[in-house]
């Protein structure tokens, strides 16, 4: 629910260990988790989904010189919507909505969670490829990005946010291809397409 205390206790009992510990899950890299309390654990892919709501001015105060430098700010995806606190009124969300959700989306997340692949009780990655097509636009953005990267004129903060846009791009791509897989039947499956890397771009 809030952010701020997330961020405010990391490192607060190990010095450095909670922000590495962040960096690297964001990497998809290994990790061994060990507690005073109980025996360590090995998570060969973490994937930790980190959600949540924040002060603006909070937040700046939170943006310090060492979350800067080691790329952690740059791995948050933030949005700020421009929205205006509104007057009483008798509106309510549309049951049709409502209803959409939880019979489409709630279904969607059921379904994919139940056909993941499982080997004595391992979940197996399903590995998807780029089309020749999304190839050919997946180089076009990585080399944008990196004659930004490679721009002195550029400014610096920015630099260092662009490598990230070389993770988040492709992640956007994958998702947006199974949504598309799930509601529309002449999707090619096993192969992320054009549209997909485009609509990502556009995130």
């Amino acid at each position: 629910d809030e952010l701020a205390g997330w961020l405010k206790d990391m490192n607060k009992y190990r010095a450095g260990s909670d922000l590495e510990f962040w960096l690297s899950t964001w990497s998809g890299k290994s990790v061994n988790v060990n507690r005073m309390t109980r025996a360590g654990s090995f998570v060969d892919n973490p994937f930790i989904p980190v959600l949540g709501g924040i002060q603006p001015t909070i937040f700046n105060n939170l943006a310090t010189e060492e979350t800067k430098d080691n790329g952690f700010m740059d791995r948050l995806l933030l949005a700020y919507p421009d929205a205006q606190a509104e007057h009483y009124g008798d509106e309510e969300m549309d049951m049709q909505a409502i209803n959409w959700y939880s019979e489409i989306i709630t279904k969607f997340f059921l379904e994919v969670r139940d056909t993941a692949k499982r080997e004595e009780g391992e979940i197996v990655p399903s590995t998807l490829k780029m089309g020749v097509e999304a190839k050919k636009e997946w180089v076009r953005i990585f080399n944008e990005i990196t004659d930004k990267q490679n721009n002195d004129e550029e400014n610096q903060y920015l630099k260092s946010m662009y490598p990230k846009q070389k993770s988040y791009i492709p992640r956007f791509a994958l998702l947006i291809h199974v949504f598309d897989c799930y509601f529309d039947d002449k999707v090619i499956h096993a192969e992320i397409g054009k549209e997909s890397i485009l609509k990502a771009e556009k995130l």
